[in-house]
């Protein structure tokens, strides 16, 4: 009873987020923009540069290329293998692995949340930002709200558990 409930709120609110952003030619383009992965990482490592202080800078940038890194491949390689759910749709925005969780938001939430953690003036923005990523993958038929809600809270998981190693290694 409550899975089927959950597939008609996914495929409900898919409909809505396509149907209400579908005549902007604005949010397609935007869309197109943060759905791509390289994008995500530079989004949030420039973003890193102005809120990490700039003592060890070069072990720092290590630190944030493997939060995103194992985001990926935690999501990508070991949870989506385990569940193995299906894509809303396949087009030329959704590999064609499956659907659950999006990795996209992992790891936009794991670099929000932890730059988060870090500097909590920006907080705002920076889930704004993650979210406005996870739509994307929604408008675009990729995933399920589902997929991107935990993917969000997966992705905010581990920003914790890098944010604990990160006071340890930097002492900060």
């Amino acid at each position: 009873m409550w899975f089927s409930n959950l597939i008609n709120l996914d495929n409900t609110f898919s409909a809505d987020i396509q149907n209400v952003f579908s005549g902007s030619s604005f949010f397609y383009y935007l869309f197109v923009v943060l759905t791509n992965p390289y994008f995500i990482v530079l989004l949030f490592y420039v973003i890193s540069l102005f809120l990490l202080s700039s003592k060890q800078i070069i072990k720092k940038t290590v630190f944030f290329f493997l939060i995103g890194l194992t985001s990926f491949l935690l999501s990508d390689y070991v949870i989506k293998t385990i569940f193995k759910v299906s894509r809303p749709e396949l087009n030329q925005f959704c590999p064609s692995n499956y659907s659950f969780p999006s990795s996209h938001s992992v790891v936009a939430f794991a670099y929000a949340a932890f730059l988060g953690l870090i500097n909590k003036h920006f907080v705002l923005l920076l889930f704004f930002l993650a979210g406005l990523i996870g739509v994307s993958r929604i408008y675009h038929g990729c995933h399920y709200l589902s997929d991107v809600l935990f993917g969000a809270f997966i992705g905010m998981f581990l920003a914790w558990i890098f944010y604990w190693l990160y006071k340890i290694i930097f002492k900060e």
